[in-house]
């Protein structure tokens, strides 16, 4: 962008005015401190004649810190209208009352401890719990 803007002429102070941004953001665009947006990319190609060459730039970086493996589904999220995630267990977070997130979040505790083999869980009526043993409830 720098290259094109000098050889048009022009000052950041300018550019930025042609194209109804501050020279701050154009600025971080060619020092590469940000990213442009596509309407930042567009104006910049119409306004240095750039025949799309821009925004092709912006569509060869905007997904350059993804992993390769999900860089196709970051294209078709894009290209979405809609965004649905369908969790029939789970009431989404947003509407959760504070008593069903805590048990939503402590329910799965069970599978990731070890099974005890046919002694009673600590602190039941069965067995009180010894010195060395972990006041949590193990999986039953």
């Amino acid at each position: 962008m720098r290259r094109a803007r000098q050889a048009a002429g022009l000052s950041q102070e300018d550019l930025a005015a042609k194209i109804s941004y501050s020279a701050a953001q154009v600025s971080a665009v060619e020092r590469a401190a940000r990213r442009p947006s596509g309407d930042l990319a567009d104006r910049v190609d119409t306004v240095l004649g750039l025949d799309g060459r821009m925004s092709r730039l912006l569509g060869a970086i905007r997904h350059e810190g993804a992993r390769p493996e999900l860089r196709p589904w970051l294209i078709i999220e894009a290209e979405a209208t809609a965004i649905r995630s369908f969790q029939l267990s789970v009431i989404p977070g947003l509407l959760q009352t504070e008593a069903y997130a805590r048990v939503a979040l402590t329910a799965g505790e069970c599978s990731r401890r070890p099974r005890w083999r046919s002694r009673p869980p600590c602190g039941s009526s069965d067995r009180p719990c010894s010195s060395g043993t972990s006041p949590r409830r193990p999986c039953s």
